[in-house]
């Protein structure tokens, strides 16, 4: 998915420094990905489901514009789709798979593929094509916010924190976006007041939002 410098991430860090030990956590909501639990950092809290079948807001990048994929490009990833909504991950990424190798510059199916991938556990490769996706369309809100998912699945916080936060520029607006930033900071008690602030934005359109700030503000 890119190589852009990550701007403005206020916590965990910053050139070779120790990322900190999360605080026990307060609450879960589902990950989306059915990955083992030792994937999951101990401790930690569960963020929210990847994005990657839904549009970004109806906008189109300029990746996006610039690259014209082939009609069977197309049909396969939307086979793929379909599949993946259905619930059959494995011959969902099976369709990603032939629509990379039909167009290897259609960053989109990197980008389900990566998802995929993660949905049957596949981390190390999630990352990967999520990673090829960005190099071909750095702006992609949707595929760093999937990124961060994984990398969090990985155990890799200080990495989730980054790609999280590259979203958040990206995105400005998402929901589940402000959602991941708030629960990647509750933890430390230096962030928390910043990470009430993103799942207070999250709670005003967001049940899930609403309902994981009551748990959490009454631990």
């Amino acid at each position: 998915m890119r190589k852009i410098c990550v701007l403005g991430i206020l916590i965990v860090s910053a050139c070779g420094a120790q990322p900190r030990a999360p605080t026990p956590a307060a609450t879960a909501i589902d990950t989306g990905y059915r990955v083992t639990e030792a994937a999951t950092p101990p401790g930690s809290i569960q963020p929210p489901g990847p994005q990657v079948n839904r549009p970004p807001a109806g906008l189109v990048s300029v990746a996006q514009l610039r690259h014209k994929p082939s009609k069977n490009a197309q049909k396969v990833v939307a086979r793929g789709a379909t599949l993946a909504q259905a619930g059959d991950h494995r011959r969902a990424a099976e369709e990603f798979e032939r629509a990379v190798a039909a167009d290897p510059e259609l960053a989109n199916a990197y980008c389900h593929l990566g998802v995929e991938y993660a949905q049957l556990g596949r981390l190390v490769e999630a990352e990967a094509e999520l990673q090829r996706s960005l190099t071909l369309d750095p702006t992609s809100w949707v595929g760093t916010y999937d990124l961060a998912l994984v990398l969090y699945q990985t155990g890799d916080l200080s990495g989730a924190e980054r790609s999280v936060g590259r979203a958040l520029e990206l995105s400005h607006t998402d929901v589940q976006v402000h959602i991941l930033r708030g629960l990647l900071l509750w933890p430390y008690a230096e962030s928390r007041t910043e990470a009430l602030e993103h799942l207070k934005y999250a709670a005003r359109s967001s049940s899930e939002a609403k309902e994981l700030l009551a748990s959490l503000e009454g631990k």
